[in-house]
């Protein structure tokens, strides 16, 4: 049968067929893209609906994407952003700065900053920073994503503000400490803020000053006293009116015109005035907040001046019994503070929610309770008993305690009790305000760590070894005991640690200290002074011979081959053994003797120990020619000082001051290094006579450096029998007198083993020293001696972290998180940081990340005489 005919007909189908189905795949593929379309509109429409500021940008710092929030907080339109590059958020552009951190590192972080919004808000903004990998070649990007918190660190403050005001109040403080900690707790969150508090006379016809730390003290002095009228400032106009007053702009403002001089003077550019009203409605007194540019108050602003007047209101009002009750009444209740009011007997009748949120007790489980209820066993039955008797005397008492809450939790409290007494002078009651400090207890337990322990080899550190030796010296008195001291000092340590760098020392150092620990008893007490520097005590000694044959030991423990990474180091002990109390029962003098036996082994070939003998006094002959050499040097001018110079890190780098190094240049001898004088002028007493002519050097430089129109700060470093010399604070005024340096360009440096003894004499010389108007640095900080007990009462404006930590950065992430806490703790202290040693860029960049203002090392500029130094501010020094 012939079917030809048939073959166009299926031709025709067959293309129909792919003409179909090509029509069918092509409306698919626009019903795919119709609905990535509309997927992206929705997720476009989802992130401009984020009130987040979102943005993306590459590697070259271009902005490749970002929400409406982002580009209305910067006033410009989102795609006039796209494409763009720079760093548009201002003023502070450290926000934008960790984009590159973020890109080189590829670790996300969380960082805070102030800024401003396109018309002039100020705004604290807390940024997310994600990096996001690009697939093979292309290039990386950053995501930020910020979010504006300025409304809860206001609302974070004002709890502050009310927890520590309550707090003082209850306690009974005085109402200057009251008014001058509630200023300082606004100004510490709020830099760009100065508080004053105002208080009307008993006439209410003037203002006197209550508390304003930061305005300068003429410009505290001209209005003190200021008669209070309608036009009269901010202060006056706000408490003759009784309504709050805000001056934008004080050269522009009418009520302003007899005090603008006096402003622009004090720098002062705007005032805000709420007035503070007593319990009766009264105008009792005007709280203040000064700008130093034209400013308008915004809400959160508004907010917290009233806060802060009502909080002083409380504070001035507490002595009127049945009005301040009411207030206190709802304040305690309400308080982010626990409070427990037991009866004379101690009985609760008390608690209010705080106690119940903290605890879980219910005010109904513990009312007619006894307080022991929360008691957790753990603490000291001596403080307890302590702790009854102050204050059923009359006294308040304050302490830390270990409670339980009810579901058997434990917590440290920070507790104040205060007895409450009737009109016959009878305790009634007794008021016990505590707060929950566990987190805080744990992270002084991880700083007392590195305070009394060596990080390198988790021996003990310089400081933990003295309280060690003195208590075993008190035991020699009591229990007419023996007690041997070992000094082992590494030969050839420093030809390793030179020869192979620092981490292999650092190895080296690890594993003697291993050996140490290994060789020794569990009663025997092992430190690491510094450097390549062991002592071992052996309590109990029976014999001298004992004590040699544990030296013995340990020579023979470390002369053993080590094996630091793929080498093979040979290192021998020097060890001087001295006895107590055969060769002293003090211990400076036990140490120098143990000192002087080493040296005796070094001389006797090393690798061996010596005995403490009376012949090695000798050493006090050399000593005594040494202090005949330095007085030498004194009368005849053979002492010079360099200046190592200190640099601004933050931004471009800025030299903001220098730091004198006393170097001798002997006669005969050539230069002589300080590490071989500074320590015997120590000793001998006369690091007096040369400190002093080092301040008198010092100013001279600094007025010089001044008279050249060089704005930086002169540090000069005290030894400690400066610091205790009782003539230093006249000598310093002489040297300032005479060169006529001003007492804020120069700054004296301390160590911290200087302020950690007799603190009450501490701090009333330091306080001397701020009356000058000298800053004060705390000098080598973090290498043994540190105490937040201490740091927090001392008046310092500085921390300089040791080079011993800054040297292994960043190869050792030990002294990197030991730099960087410290960097942290003295920014929670409101001290700037400065760091030396600083020889890598490395360095610099990790210091700078971390928030550190100045620093000082080789890789920035070498120590050098005044004429280098004066050289070096003749150029513009850029990274």
């Amino acid at each position: 049968m012939n079917l030809w005919w048939l073959l166009p007909t299926l031709a025709l189908l067959v293309a129909l067929l792919l003409l179909w189905r090509s029509h069918r795949q092509l409306h698919l593929t626009r019903i795919r893209e119709k609905a990535l379309q509309e997927e992206k509109q929705r997720l476009r429409a989802l992130i401009d609906n984020v009130p987040d500021l979102i943005y993306v940008k590459d590697s070259q710092g271009r902005y490749l994407d970002c929400n409406r929030a982002f580009a209305a907080f910067l006033g410009r339109e989102r795609k006039a952003l796209i494409g763009t590059s720079g760093h548009l958020i201002q003023p502070d552009q450290q926000l934008e700065a960790e984009d590159d951190s973020i890109l080189n590192t590829k670790v996300a972080r969380r960082v805070e900053g102030w800024t401003r919004y396109y018309d002039g808000r100020r705004v604290l903004l807390e940024s997310t920073k994600l990096p996001i990998l690009g697939a093979p070649g292309e290039g990386d990007s950053v995501l930020s994503i910020s979010r504006d918190i300025t409304r809860r660190k206001h609302e974070e403050l004002l709890l502050r503000m009310q927890t520590s005001i309550l707090d003082r109040v209850v306690r009974g403080a005085r109402l200057p400490q009251v008014l001058h900690e509630l200023v300082s707790l606004i100004e510490s969150d709020f830099p760009d803020l100065i508080c004053s508090i105002q208080l009307l006379d008993r006439d209410r016809r003037r203002l006197v000053h209550g508390a304003a730390p930061s305005l300068p003290e003429f410009f505290n002095q001209a209005v003190d006293g200021l008669e209070i009228g309608p036009g009269v400032g901010s202060c006056a106009h706000a408490a003759f009116t009784g309504g709050f007053t805000a001056v934008s702009d004080i050269q522009r403002h009418s009520n302003w015109e007899g005090l603008r001089e006096l402003a622009q003077r004090a720098g002062i550019a705007a005032c805000w005035s709420q007035p503070i009203s007593g319990s009766n409605s009264e105008v009792v007194g005007v709280f203040s907040v000064y700008y130093r540019d034209a400013h308008e108050p915004d809400e959160l602003h508004i907010d917290l001046i009233q806060a802060a007047a009502r909080l002083t209101s409380l504070a001035l009002e507490r002595q009127q019994a049945e009005e301040n009750l009411q207030k206190l009444s709802r304040a305690v209740d309400q308080s982010p503070s626990m409070v427990l009011i037991t009866d004379a007997k101690g009985t609760i009748e008390y608690v209010n929610e705080e106690f119940t949120e903290v605890t879980g007790f219910q005010p109904q489980e513990v009312i007619g309770a006894d307080p022991r209820v929360i008691n957790s066993g753990l603490s000291d039955p001596e403080m307890f008993r302590h702790m009854w008797q102050t204050v059923s005397s009359g006294e308040d008492w304050h302490g830390e305690l270990l409670n339980r809450t009810k579901d058997g939790q434990h917590f440290w409290a920070a507790l104040s009790i205060s007895p409450i007494v009737n009109e016959t002078g009878e305790i009634t009651h007794y008021v016990a305000i505590s707060e929950d400090i566990t987190e805080k207890k744990q992270t002084q337990k991880q700083i007392e760590r590195l305070a009394f322990y060596d990080p390198l080899t988790s021996l003990g550190n310089r400081r933990l070894f003295r309280e060690q030796l003195d208590v075993e010296l008190r035991k020699l008195k009591r229990n007419n005991s023996r007690l041997g001291m070992l000094y082992l000092d590494l030969d050839n340590f420093k030809q390793v640690n030179d020869s192979q760098g620092h981490d292999v020392g650092d190895q080296l150092l690890r594993q003697v200290g291993k050996r140490l620990r290994q060789s020794l008893r569990e009663s025997d007490i092992i430190a690491r002074l510094g450097g390549d520097e062991f002592v071992v005590l052996v309590p109990d000694a029976p014999s001298a011979e004992g004590v040699g044959q544990v030296a013995s030991k340990l020579v023979d423990a470390l002369v053993a081959p080590y094996q630091l990474e793929g080498h093979t180091a040979n290192v021998t002990a020097s060890v001087g053994i001295t006895m107590a109390p055969d060769d002293g029962r003090d211990a400076s003098e036990l140490m120098k003797n143990a000192d002087l036996a080493m040296y005796r082994a070094k001389q006797s070939g090393r690798n061996t120990y010596r005995f403490f003998t009376a012949d090695m006094n000798d050493e006090v002959m050399k000593r005594s020619y040494m202090e005949q050499e330095v007085h030498t040097g004194l009368a005849e001018g053979q002492f010079v000082l360099h200046f190592q110079p200190q640099w601004s890190l933050l931004g471009e780098l800025r030299l903001t001051g220098v730091e004198a190094l006393v170097r001798w240049n002997h006669p005969q001898r050539g230069w002589i290094s300080p590490a071989d004088f500074i320590p015997m002028a120590e000793e001998l007493g006369l690091i007096v006579p040369l400190g002093e002519w080092v301040i008198q050097e010092a100013c001279r430089a600094g007025q010089e450096l001044k008279r050249q129109g060089h704005d930086v700060r002169v540090a000069v470093n005290l030894s400690l029998r400066q610091f205790r010399d009782p003539n230093l604070l006249s000598c310093i005024r002489q040297a300032l007198a005479e060169t006529g340096l001003e007492p804020q360009r120069l700054e004296l440096e301390l160590t911290e083993s200087m302020i950690m003894e007799n603190i009450d004499r501490v701090l009333a010389t330091l306080q001397q020293f701020k009356e000058l108007g000298i800053t004060l640095s705390i000098d080598d900080f973090g290498t043994g001696y540190s105490s937040l007990n201490y740091l927090k009462k001392l008046p310092v404006d500085q921390l300089k972290v040791d080079s011993s930590f800054v040297r292994d950065i960043p190869h050792d992430r030990s002294d990197m998180e030991i730099t960087a806490a410290v960097i942290a703790m003295a920014h929670k202290l409101g001290l700037e940081v400065i760091a030396e040693g600083i020889e890598t860029h490395d360095q610099l960049s990790f210091l700078r990340q971390n928030g550190c203002e100045m620093g000082q090392g080789y890789l920035l500029a070498k120590p050098g005489p005044l004429a280098e130094v004066l050289e070096l501010l003749e150029f513009e020094l850029t990274e």
